[in-house]
């Protein structure tokens, strides 16, 4: 009887919870997807944009039983990230309430992404050369 859960001591999450947690992940996703179609696009370029004249920064088609380079790279990023999730989540569960258990972590990662993010674009400001612009 002990491990049974007694129903009314657990709170019900009403709809509006729901929607509020289920848009807050929206906009994690979105972004995560965005990313993920700009890094395939860009590391392996189609004929007509390879055309156009972007090179090729990896070595393009599979290289062990139909894996490609960035395949591989994002299924080592998966595993890594399945081990030390759960560790930095246990980290996290013991960490004094003085600021909750929460917040002491992306404090200090939150202005890194920034400058990341900006890196990606590829142009300097005021250049006049284009991406993927051929070069005659």
């Amino acid at each position: 009887m002990d491990n049974q859960l007694n129903r009314s001591s657990v709170k019900s999450l009403t709809r509006a919870k729901i929607w509020c947690f289920a848009i807050g992940q929206f906009g994690w996703s979105l972004l995560a997807a965005l990313i993920s179609s700009y890094v395939t696009n860009f590391y392996v370029p189609d004929e007509v944009t390879q055309q156009a004249g972007q090179p090729l920064f990896i070595p393009q088609g599979a290289i062990f039983l139909g894996i490609t380079i960035l395949g591989l790279i994002t299924g080592i990023g998966r595993v890594f990230d399945a081990v030390t999730d759960p560790l930095i989540g246990s980290l996290s569960d013991r960490c004094p309430p003085k600021d909750g258990r929460r917040l002491p972590w992306p404090r200090p990662s939150g202005p890194r992404p920034g400058p990341e993010i900006s890196c990606i674009r590829g142009r300097k400001r005021g250049s006049r050369e284009r991406p993927f612009q051929s070069r005659r």
